[in-house]
């Protein structure tokens, strides 16, 4: 073989070498750049997922607790309703028997009619903060639940008691009445997480 030749050869086969070594080497690494890429890709997929799962859980759990929130809310509001009621119908026994006290004192008949008008009132009223009440156990914390108990026992008692014609009590227990209705207050401001009064 002519060496001219043998060296075109060796030459030819050198650069085909070189090409097809240079070839394949990058070849290799886009090869190994696509499954970097495809690695990454799953990854990422993987972390959008989760994070998605997150924020679904995170938004349930909001979602969840703003409306435990807001049924609290909406039963605390009615309690504080139905005790304004038992203080209103409190105010009124102890006003009519008071009167009525007065009146029989000075040989006038009993009002009879009014009576049951007023016995009417606190029954309604009680029977509403009882309703209320069953709510506020259902929803609320032990704190707003002994509270309200505490000023029902009080009400009950006071009630009872100028309804069998000892009207004085009221006035004498008005103050225990106001501190065990802004207990009942501090209690469900408390569980709502408004800030205590001063």
């Amino acid at each position: 073989m002519n060496p001219t030749l043998e060296f075109i050869l060796v030459l030819v086969a050198s650069g085909v070498g070189t090409f097809l070594g240079s070839y394949l080497k990058k070849k290799g690494e886009n090869l190994a750049t696509h499954e970097d890429i495809n690695n990454v890709l799953t990854q990422v997929r993987a972390v959008t997922e989760a994070t998605k799962q997150i924020e679904a859980k995170i938004s349930n759990e909001v979602w969840d607790r703003q409306k435990q929130w807001e049924l609290e809310r909406e039963v605390i509001f009615e309690a504080t309703k139905a005790i304004g009621l038992v203080h209103d119908a409190l105010e009124t026994l102890y006003a009519f028997y008071q009167s009525e006290k007065i009146s029989i004192q000075k040989g006038n008949s009993e009002q009879l009619e009014r009576r049951i008008e007023v016995s009417e009132q606190w029954i309604e009223a009680t029977g509403k903060l009882d309703q209320t009440t069953l709510l506020i156990l259902l929803v609320c914390g032990d704190e707003v639940r002994k509270a309200l108990q505490d000023f029902i026992i009080l009400a009950r008692q006071l009630g009872q008691k100028i309804m069998k014609r000892q009207p004085e009590v009221y006035s004498s227990s008005l103050k225990e009445l106001l501190i065990k209705s802004r207990a009942v207050t501090l209690a469900m401001r408390k569980e709502l997480g408004i800030a205590k009064l001063e």
